[in-house]
Order: C-alpha cells, then structure tokens, then sequence
C-alpha cells in the first residue's frame, strides 16, 4: 500500500476502482486458462458493486453479461467464506429458482458420490442478487424445460428411481403447467423428442430401473388402476412409471394435468393399453335390448351435445362409424379376461360380468339391467371409459317411461329438469344400422315374430336429417310386455323427440300389469308435487340398532331367498308366520282396516294427499341427514326439483366412485312397523344388493325425526331382521 499521495500521482496509481476497472478484470479472470478460485462473499462483493454500475447506467451489464460466461458458480458446495474452485457460465446456463426442488436434490446426491459439478441455481449463492442478475444480466427466474432434461439425467446417473421418484413427479407437474399454460409447442416437442433417444433415460419404473421411451425398452406406460397393475406388474411386457407415495392432492394432479402431458408425449395409460376379452356361453335374444338402445339413442345424442361438446365434436367426426358397425349379443354366461394390446399377456383369472364392450361388439347376459348395459354402452362416446352420469341420465328416461309418465312428461324433465335441449335443426340425427334390431331366430322350437325395426335405425349420417312433427310412433313396441328377459328388466325405449307435439296414445300400450304402483307413487306427480326445504333447527336421530343386531346375530341361518308371506285373518290384517315353526309368531298385528283406502273420493284425496306430504317430508330429513354425515357435494337428492319416479330417491357417491342408492319410506305412526314396496323397487334392491338401502323416517312431533337404515334389505329379509309379505288390497 502507498502511503505517499505525492507519489501515487506521479506513478500514476489509481485512488478509485471504476466499474469499467471491475468488467475489465471480470474479462481477464474469464480468459485465464488458470483455474479459478473464489469465495462466494468475494464473488457477491464484486457482483454488487457491478450492479451498482448497472443501476447508474455507467455500464451495459447486458451487452456484457450476456454474450460471455460472466457469472462464477462454485463446483462444491462450501462456506460462503471459504475458497473453493468455480466455473464462469452465461445467463443462459443458469436460472434463480427451481420450484420443484430437483435441483437441490440432484446436488445433494453429488455431493454423496463426491463429485463436483457447477452449481447453476443462484438464489442459494447469492441470495441478495436477485433482481441484478435477473433484470439486468438476463438470468431466467425459473429453470427451462432443457434445463430440467438435464437435471433429470444427471439425478438417474446419481440416484435409484425409488430415492427420487418424487422429484421427477414434481418436475412433470411443472411441465404439465408450463407446457399446456402457453401457445408455443416447441417444449413439448423438445421433451418428446428427447424422451425417443436411448440415452435419455429419466423415467423411473417400479423395478428400480430407468428407462427412455426408445423402442428397445418395450412397452412403458403408468397406472391409472390400481386392479390393473397386479395382474401385469411382474409382466417382462411392460414397465410401469412409479412417482412414489403420493397425496390425495397430488393424486388428483396426476389423473388431471400430468395425465394430459403424459398423453401428449406418448405415455400411456395403463387402461389405455389394456382390453377386456370376452369370453361367453351361449346366446339368446336380442331383441329387447337392441331397442331399448336403439329407441334411447336420440337422447344419448342429445345429452353428449349439450354436457360434453368436445367429446361429440370429436365422435361425429372421427368415430361416427361406430354405430353403423356396433352389434349387441346377448349371451347366457358372460366372463372376461385383461389382455395387453399387442403383446400376449393377460391376466391369469378371468372376471365375471353382465355387460363388455369389446370392438364393435357389446355383450351382455340376459341379466344385466339397464343401468350397467347404458354405462358400457358409454364407453363408445368417451374414448372407452364409462361415464356414470350419461347412464343415471338414460336410467331416469327409461325409468319414467315405464312407469307410465307420458311423453310430455318426459321430455319436460328432460328439458327443464336435466337441461337438456333438443338438437339444433342443424344437426344430423345419429341412429344405428338398420340390422342393429335383428330378426331372432332361436335354436330350437321357440315361437318367436320379427319386430319391425324403427326407422331411427337407418344409418344416414351423410345426408341433412328429415325430422319428423316428434310424434312417437315406435318406442315402446307392441309386444314390448311380452318381450323376453321382461322379468328382469323391463327395459322401454322411444324415438326422438325433438318437439313438444305429442302422440300420447302411442307413448305406452297401456298400464304396464306387472308393475305394482302405490297410493303414493300415484299421487305423486308433477301436478301436485311440491318443494320441501327444512329448517336448521330439525333434530334428527340415526336408530341403529338393526345393523348391532345384524352384527351379532351372525349365526342365524341365512335362506336363499327372502320368504313371501301372504296372510288373510277375520279382520283383514296380515300375520308374519315364523317359517321355522309355520305358526303365526309374536310380532304385533295391526289393524290395517283403518289404514285402507275410504269409498269417500273426498277422503281418498285427503289421504293421498296427506300421504304425499309425509313422503315428501321424509324424503327432506333422508337428506338433510346424509348431507350432514356425507357433505352436500356427495349426495344428490333426485325428487328436489320435480319427481322422477326412479326406484330411490337419493344417490350417494363415495370417495371410491361407488354409487349407493336410498329410497326414502316416511311414517308419522310410530308404532307402524310396514310399509310399501312396489315390485319395480324391491327388484332393483336385488340388482344393487349392498349398494341400495332403505331409509326409513319416523317424524315425530315438530321438527323431530328419527331415521333408520336398512342397508340391502334382500340381506335383511335372509336373515330374518326384515319378513316380505304380500297384501291383498280391498276392492
């Protein structure tokens, strides 16, 4: 140091380090072929009286910065004051932030296998530069998409799929957000391209194992069912990409947004890759369920165009052809197995079922009730998976109609209830071809008549659709009560109805006789039905000693069917019989005398109408009770807006996606141990079997209710918790 200001001016030594004196020496450091070495308190001393400079616009940083490696990183990671050896990068190279926390990760197993790499995220090496080396010297704020195909391939040369499969977890959800959030493909393209090469192996698989999507690694896909993966994870096929143990949330992320990504780059899903072969005994008519698509298909249309435009812009204009080639078979005995598209694994079990898409073919038993007929039937409009609430929507048409709601009726709720419109005049009406409902020819000696098939059925998608004034003229059929399999299902079917013109006398042949409709249900209708709405102050309790007595009395004999008891004593009451002894037990006898319906028409009204209002009421304390235990969003009343005269009268969604059904059975007497069940409800609680209960509400008093469940009341009845009578009404 010279002392001697004297001397200082005649050698000429500077007093002041200018900033240009600071990037001069910056340019010499980075043209040194020395190696060198800094601390990370000199480097940001030196970095800030740069950007000082900068802020005084004495120098351009940008012109500077960014055309050179200007910026020192540390190779290891040390004390800020200690010396250690660094490398000079360009802007481009670095980045301030890395949100997933790859970066951090990757560092860190390095430093494990004691090896040096430049430290490229600044934020942890200079901390109070953010805005200087950002702003002003060009440094992106986040890493770029190549910048994380480089962090994930040196993380795979570090580090065991199953150590940070997280990370790479986390590093997708941010391309999912970067890539779909922006107009410009370039990154996606980059990410697919890479993913094709050998080398580029940074996907991690349940074998510990990474892997590229280059042929030679075969087939790689993830899961998207939990079911599926066991019956193909220790399949040499096919390799399963694993992100480790992931949250609900994180879950949701995955089917949603990191789905999509994987979709483009040309990672499939585990169901996409896997088809369902069917494997059946015998075969039978098919009449029944052919119309009953056929006749349901304008709705189908409909429904699809109004809640799912996307998908029915796509069906009409990629995969129209499906419905001219579909073809339904109905067999005696239907199973499947899981087989791998273009490989020849499968699962080593095989499944039961009632319903299965498979190509162009839709099989099902004679059993399968509509409900899982129109779920499959959903998969071809949805890219093979099932949609619930496009066969809940179905259901309920069909439902209504068979029940003898008029057309105007049903296309009312149709349009008001589900909103769902009628197609634009525009739109060509879908239909299937015209052997979709063929003439059945049985196997031996069974009489058996064609049934003209409904012109609906006439495929002619490429020619502006004639519509017709909407009367129905052909749905359901003539011999609809005498059809086959009408036991079971019932099934009913119409044509479009685009208006509201109406042909009702050809709507239904009639009452249908073997379907029994009580006091109730008669009642009520869209005429008389009226809204309920409870107050928050209704007190209601859960009686659940039914289901303790059903736990602990597990060693009651189990019938194979529920016993059906009819019972006529002197005063018109009917006795439960103890089917072990076949003498009348103890339970109590009720006078049921006053409880039928009075010659009186005016009587007769009240009674109806006191009846509704008790059934509407009880059906408000069901919900208010499930709501309150469930939360509002997984339960759905279906009669709140207008009465559907569906066999329940709540649908209950679990975390699982699984469907219960309730129907609602109301009293105002509390010592009345019966009531109704119309042979269409106790039918369906048969079909659902644990997935449907009964609800039944006692309201007692003002604002009290007490409520029962009776969970698969076909179990109930085996059991002997419930007895199944019939009753023989006055005339």
């Amino acid at each position: 140091q010279v002392s001697s200001g004297s001397l200082r001016n005649v050698i000429g030594f500077k007093t002041n380090v200018s900033h240009s004196d600071a990037l001069m020496t910056l340019n010499l450091w980075m043209t040194s072929q020395v190696p060198f070495s800094a601390s990370v308190d000199q480097m940001s001393k030196f970095y800030t009286f740069v950007s000082e400079g900068a802020a005084d616009a004495k120098i351009d940083i940008k012109r500077e910065f960014t055309s050179c490696s200007s910026i020192f990183t540390p190779l290891i990671r040390a004390r800020s004051s200690e010396v250690v050896h660094g490398k000079f990068l360009s802007p481009k190279d670095l980045y301030w932030h890395d949100p997933t926390g790859c970066s951090e990760t990757t560092e860190e197993f390095v430093l494990v296998k004691n090896r040096m790499f430049p430290r490229r995220m600044l934020c942890s090496t200079y901390p109070n530069l953010c805005e200087f080396f950002t702003e002003a010297c060009g440094v992106p704020k986040v890493p770029t998409t190549a910048d994380y195909v480089e962090m994930l391939l040196r993380l795979s040369k570090v580090a065991l799929p199953s150590q940070v499969a997280h990370q790479v977890f986390r590093v997708f959800v941010r391309w999912a957000t970067d890539i779909h959030s922006v107009s410009d493909k370039n990154d996606l393209v980059y990410v697919k391209d890479s993913l094709q090469k050998l080398e580029t192996t940074i996907l991690p698989t349940l074998v510990d194992k990474w892997v590229s999507l280059h042929p030679s690694f075969g087939l790689v896909c993830w899961s998207d069912d939990d079911e599926l993966k066991q019956h193909f994870q220790n399949c040499i096929d096919v390799d399963f990409i694993q992100f480790g143990t992931l949250s609900s949330e994180d879950k949701q992320i995955l089917y949603g947004r990191v789905a999509a990504l994987m979709k483009s780059l040309g990672i499939p899903a585990l169901s996409k890759v896997v088809h369902r072969e069917a494997i059946f005994y015998g075969t039978a008519d098919n009449r029944e369920k052919a119309t009953l698509l056929c006749g349901l298909l304008p709705y189908m249309q409909r429904y699809i165009y109004k809640t799912h435009r996307d998908a029915y812009i796509n069906f009409q204009q990629n995969e129209i052809m499906k419905l001219s080639n579909l073809q339904i078979i109905v067999v005696e005995k239907l199973f499947h197995k899981y087989m791998l598209k273009g490989h020849e694994s499968s699962s080593k079990k095989r499944f039961k079922c009632h319903c299965l898409l498979q190509g162009n073919i839709l099989y099902a038993t004679q059993e399968a009730d509509s409900h899982s007929l129109f779920l499959e039937t959903s998969r071809i409009f949805f890219d093979g998976s099932p949609d619930l609430h496009f066969a809940n929507f179905l259901h309920m048409v069909k439902t209504m109609a068979i029940s003898g709601t008029s057309a105007e009726q049903v296309e009312s709720f149709v349009v008001n209830n589900q909103n769902v419109p009628a197609l634009p005049e525009e739109e060509a009406v879908w239909s299937f071809s015209s052997s979709f409902v063929p003439e059945f020819v049985p196997d031996q000696g069974v009489d058996s008549k064609p049934v003209e098939t409904s012109s609906a059925c006439v495929l002619n998608i490429h020619k502006q659709h004639q519509r017709s004034d909407g009367t129905v003229s052909s749905w359901p059929p003539n011999n609809w009560r005498t059809a086959p399999d009408f036991r079971t299902s019932r099934r009913s079917q119409h044509g479009p109805l685009q208006d509201t013109k109406v042909n009702n006398d050809n709507w239904l042949p009639g009452p249908l006789q073997d379907i029994e409709v009580n006091d109730v249900e008669l009642t009520n209708t869209e005429d008389n039905w009226f809204p309920v709405q409870l107050d928050e102050d209704w007190v209601i309790e859960e009686d659940t000693s039914l289901e303790s007595n059903l736990h602990t009395e597990s060693t009651v004999a189990t019938l194979d069917e529920p016993q059906m008891v009819m019972s006529i004593n002197a005063d018109g009451a009917p006795a439960y019989l103890d089917l072990g002894t076949g003498s009348p037990s103890e339970t109590e006898v009720m006078d049921f005398s006053d409880k039928m319906p009075n010659t009186s028409e005016g009587r007769e009204r009240l009674r109806a109408a006191q009846l509704l209002k008790t059934g509407r009421v009880g059906e408000a304390v069901a919900y208010k009770h499930l709501v309150e235990r469930l939360g509002a969003k997984n339960v759905r009343w279906v009669n709140a807006d207008t009465e559907t005269g569906l066999p329940y009268d709540i649908i209950i969604t679990r975390g699982d996606n699984r469907i219960e059904y309730v129907e609602v059975k109301a009293t105002t007497t509390s010592n009345k141990n019966w009531f109704y069940i119309t042979a269409r409800e106790w039918q369906f609680a048969l079909e659902k079997g644990d997935d449907f209960s009964i609800a039944r509400v006692m309201v007692s008093g003002e604002k009290m209710a007490n409520i029962k469940m009776l969970k698969n009341p076909h179990k109930l009845c085996q059991k002997k918790m419930l007895h199944l009578a019939l009753l023989i009404a006055r005339r």
